[in-house]
């Protein structure tokens, strides 16, 4: 939580410099405020496990834009929060050797009855640093090319369903946050495109979610529409 805080503080210090000088009009005007809501492609996923076609996830974030002077461009820096699930219908456990690794939910307990998954997910949560070269024409077309690096500062592994575990046929919610063997930074590039205040919005993430040979080498691929408020 320290270090996280220091992140934070460190950067809102750069951009209250960069505000030094300017009247609260100015400062306010230069604030852009960005949510994307989009689908995760998870790329690099075990061949046993099924994961769903919809995965939902968020990212909301705030920037400072510094103009480049005599052209229409910009760039943006901020502070956001990004938040990603991958919904499947498996398990995600240790092995023996501590390696994290999907497994199969059985189709039924010994008495037969059928087990039924409610809800199996996993989610990451990161505090990001977002950055843009932002093009701006008068036509209110906006392009946007950027990169982003992120702490991770929450990880869930949820599972609503079936209490197969102990082959029992009732219903059991399992929670379980600080997944292990994660990596703790990640980073990749955007991409932004579209009109006044809404765009369609890309990432591609050049790390993957948990340490290398510790976990599924799995990592996303994010598409979805981005409302923008300048």
């Amino acid at each position: 939580m320290k270090r996280i805080t220091l992140y934070a503080t460190l950067l809102l210090s750069v951009i209250a410099m960069a505000a030094q000088g300017q009247n609260n009009e100015t400062f306010r005007s230069r604030l852009t405020t960005k949510v994307d809501v989009f689908s995760d492609l998870w790329q690099n996923t075990p061949e046993n496990v099924d994961v769903k076609a919809l995965n939902r996830g968020v990212n909301i974030a705030s920037t400072y834009n510094f103009p480049i002077e005599n052209t229409a461009m910009s760039f943006d820096i901020g502070l956001g929060l990004g938040i990603h699930n991958l919904y499947h219908e498996n398990t995600l456990d240790k092995n023996e050797e501590g390696i994290m690794e999907f497994g199969q939910i059985p189709d039924e307990l010994s008495n037969g009855a059928k087990v039924q998954v409610e809800n199996a997910k996993l989610s990451f949560t990161y505090l990001d640093v977002p950055m843009e070269l932002k093009l701006e024409t008068e036509s209110n077309l906006r392009v946007a090319i950027g990169f982003k690096a992120g702490m991770l500062i929450n990880s869930l592994n949820k599972y609503k369903g079936t209490n197969f575990m102990e082959d029992e046929n009732e219903m059991v919610k399992i929670k379980e946050k600080d997944l292990s063997n994660t990596n703790k930074y990640r980073y990749g590039p955007t991409f932004r495109i579209g009109y006044k205040w809404i765009n369609l919005f890309g990432h591609y993430s050049l790390s993957k979610v948990f340490e290398e040979n510790q976990g599924p080498e799995i990592y996303p691929l994010s598409i979805g529409i981005s409302i923008v408020k300048f």
